[in-house]
């Protein structure tokens, strides 16, 4: 006798950024943070347009998943049925076509969800399996675990299957010690296996990632927007380009957090105009996480705005107009907080600059400078003096200062690193209260380059070459101090760059690419973790793909890390997660209806479980996300606490 059920529409999950090097602000304005290569794929599962919800089987949080788990069964475990799941659309008995056993397990088919040997959060996401399954052949999944009672037995002919929310709503809290040993077997062809238990602990906050559309690289606001009554672009341009998404962990959709239509502060375009804020790129949020900070399409000015169900698009009430002027200024990197420094008289974000001064004449051109400095801002400091009547600046005179050194913004001292600093990254604890940044002599408008200009070079480019490293200097109430290299992660073999420090400042995980190498958009980029004392890096076995793909890294792009904000404990060691964005999707390009018509590749997010123990560092395969949307370019994820709208 067997159960049959309607499968999951389960969707994969697309994660990308499309930067160009173009004054044109679609997709192709550079964001400047973190470039994505693209990566050949083939067909993926299900999706969803622009803007809608991510897929998954319900769309809302299963009963119990983020709530305590339930007890542990005394004696085998029954959560795997005892009869078959039988897929719709199979008709008869479908067991006797797997008589006997199955072959011996290989790479037809290739199982890339879920990882081999990958550690689950138990208030995670639904397991979900996902093979190659060429002409949807009847296929078979077996999962088998020493502590159940009956093996689970899945007939399907897709390539897809999600278990079912009953059955991980128990499971989860019983396999943290056995694993659940799947073996997939096609009729009349070959099988392979995989496995995957649950962690003791689940993983908290909520995650918020940059989705745009990739039909939208390359576009020209002059040319292929509408314009309103004062001649600037119409939102709604802006609004299909790009937006912010998010989720809690357990949900299984996504949803819009932010459009650019909904964004209140105005920014600055490449002239100096008064303009509507054109991008959502690099953001980071509030250590309330009541706001995000990103920065705008060239050239890189500073946005806040709120991401609550109360508060979306407003500025914040603390965003003075002298903290406005901060954040107008051009040539501006990411931007970072720290809850040790966010309080109603302490409202401080760090930055990197590119301009040598506030006061330099041409600031409004962003000037490409190797070597930015790390600036302070005072977000609720108080404006600039007037002056006839321009308070942020007069291009003709560039004596009259903006914002003012030491009233609205500083320069934090990196005694010792001849260096600039950019991608800066503050502590978590009052007891660091440091900054880890990259410092390199090869920064590109507050951005990483190294890399010659382009041969030919039509737009007359400039790029630097040189190194990059991590370093850590105190942050000493604004005035910096004897900045020092974060040994193990300031290497002469490696390019280390896009630091951030784990919520117990207990460890920095980085991006590194090979000495001399692009950071810009590398696909030899992988992700490594160290101790934030320094030692030896411990690349993430979450960088590399199933090897049944074909796919190998060094060369999918891992990169932009972000940890979860809790760490927990448990009977193996302290349980961290980290979400990344990698390029190893077998998702098709989208082909832009802009510009040159690009090909854009799309890239996904995932997870790298990680559990530090007595002998170290033991990571594990990544958790592909299959709640997000497919048809967009997803990346820069935030993990924090934010306070989303809920799922519908």
């Amino acid at each position: 006798m067997s159960t049959r059920i309607t499968p999951g529409n389960s969707l994969t999950m697309a994660a990308a950024v499309l930067l160009g090097a173009s004054v044109a602000t679609g997709l192709g304005a550079d964001l400047g943070c973190a470039k994505v290569q693209t990566s050949d794929g083939t067909t993926g599962t299900g999706g969803t347009g622009f803007g809608s919800g991510g897929g998954g089987t319900g769309g809302k949080l299963i009963s119990g998943i983020g709530s305590t788990p339930v007890s542990l069964c005394s004696g085998p475990c029954t959560d795997f049925p005892a009869t078959p799941i039988v897929d719709m659309g199979i008709s008869g008995d479908p067991s006797g076509s797997f008589s006997g056993s199955p072959p011996a397990p290989g790479n037809d088919p290739c199982i890339t969800e879920p990882e081999l040997g990958t550690l689950f959060p138990n208030n995670w996401l639904r397991p979900r399996v996902k093979f190659t399954n060429s002409g949807n052949k009847l296929a078979q999944i077996r999962m088998h675990a020493a502590n159940q009672a009956s093996d689970l037995v899945v007939y399907t002919k897709s390539d897809t299957w999600v278990m079912p929310p009953e059955i991980w709503g128990n499971l989860r809290s019983h396999q943290t010690t056995d694993e659940v040993q799947i073996t997939v077997w096609l009729q009349g062809g070959g099988a392979a296996a995989s496995s995957f238990r649950t962690a003791p602990v689940g993983a908290g906050g909520s995650l918020v990632f940059w989705a745009a559309n990739p039909m939208a690289a390359d576009k020209n606001l002059d040319s292929d927007c509408q314009k309103d009554a004062t001649g600037q672009p119409m939102q709604s341009c802006y609004d299909m380009d790009s937006q912010l998404r998010g989720f809690k962990v357990g949900d299984e959709t996504t949803i819009p957090v932010l459009t650019i239509g909904q964004i209140a502060q105005t920014s600055k375009d490449n002239n100096n105009n008064t303009s509507h804020v054109r991008c959502i790129g690099c953001h980071v949020g509030t250590p309330d996480g009541d706001f995000v900070a990103f920065n705008d399409a060239w050239p890189w000015r500073g946005v806040m705005a709120g991401v609550t169900p109360t508060n979306v698009g407003t500025s914040p009430a603390y965003l003075s107009q002298g903290g406005l002027e901060d954040l107008w200024q051009p040539a501006l990197g990411v931007i970072t907080f720290t809850k040790n420094h966010w309080s109603d008289t302490d409202r401080v974000a760090i930055t990197s600059y590119s301009l040598s001064s506030p006061n330099q004449g041409d600031w409004y051109n962003a000037p490409k400078s190797p070597r930015p400095n790390l600036a302070w801002f005072d977000l609720a400091s108080a404006p600039v003096p007037l002056v006839n009547g321009n308070f942020n600046g007069n291009m003709a005179n560039p004596s009259q200062i903006f914002p003012v050194i030491g009233t609205n913004m500083g320069f934090i001292a990196r005694t010792g690193d001849p260096r600039g600093g950019t991608t800066p990254n503050w502590s978590n604890t009052a007891a660091m209260d440091v900054i880890v940044y990259t410092s390199t002599d090869a920064a590109l408008d507050g951005r990483l380059d190294n890399q010659p200009a382009p041969n030919p070079n039509p737009n007359n480019e400039t790029h630097n070459m040189g190194h990059a490293d991590l370093w850590m200097v105190p942050y000493n109430n604004k005035a910096g101090g004897a900045a020092t290299p974060l040994k193990g992660a300031d290497t002469t073999d490696y390019e280390e760059y896009f630091p951030t420090f784990s919520p117990d400042d207990r460890f920095v995980a980085f991006n590194r690419v090979p000495a001399s190498q692009p950071m810009y958009a590398n696909p030899s980029s992988e992700i490594a973790v160290i101790s934030s004392t320094g030692g030896t890096a411990t690349v993430l076995r979450a960088n590399k793909p199933p090897a049944c793909t074909g796919k190998t890294s060094p060369g999918v792009n891992n990169h932009w890390a972000k940890w979860s904000p809790d760490v927990k404990g448990g009977p193996d060691g302290t349980y961290y997660w980290l979400v990344f964005s990698s390029n190893r999707a077998d998702i098709p390009p989208v082909t832009s209806k802009y510009g040159s018509k690009r090909s854009i590749n799309i890239s996904q997010l995932y997870v790298a479980p990680i559990v530090v123990g007595e002998l170290g560092i033991t990571s594990y395969p990544a958790i592909y996300l299959w709640n997000q949307p497919n048809t967009t370019v997803n990346t820069t994820p935030a993990w924090q606490s934010f306070q989303l709208p809920p799922v519908q």
